[in-house]
């Protein structure tokens, strides 16, 4: 009887412990962007924020760009963000300043929100390959600086 009863003790705990799951994990490539204040910037909440786009960003997505005779560099990418944002009707907030390099996209961004919605932008624009398709499909070539 006692041997029971713990078999079904285990077994409710087991299964109450079981459909307590944890939450997602952040896409894996979101640790490519990073985010920090600028010491004695202008503002409160100023940011940069920088997406390198060389090493796994451009192993995940150099190829997909140069079949559209797209160069993947930082500009390139500056230009994709930008179009498929406004696009999608949600452009890129007034207070950030896209700044990019050869191997990366960096921007100084004013607001906390501002800087979540662009890392949660740049994120999607890595982790979200049928987004990145879709909206590559539809870019104006001629407006990017690449």
């Amino acid at each position: 009887m006692m041997r029971t009863l713990v078999g079904i003790v285990a077994v409710v705990v087991l299964t109450a412990a079981c459909g307590r799951r944890a939450a997602p994990p952040a896409p894996a490539h979101c640790a490519e962007v990073g985010a920090g204040r600028v010491p004695g910037g202008p503002g409160p909440s100023r940011w940069s924020v920088e997406l390198p786009v060389d090493g796994s960003v451009l192993r995940m997505h150099g190829a997909r760009f140069r079949r559209l005779g797209i160069e993947p560099n930082g500009p390139a990418w500056a230009g994709v963000l930008e179009q498929c944002l406004a696009a999608e009707g949600s452009p890129l907030p007034r207070d950030v300043d896209l700044d990019p390099e050869a191997s990366s996209l960096h921007a100084w961004v004013e607001t906390d929100a501002s800087n979540d919605r662009l890392v949660q932008a740049m994120c999607r624009a890595i982790h979200d390959e049928p987004w990145l398709d879709r909206c590559l499909s539809s870019i104006d070539r001629s407006k990017l600086d690449d």
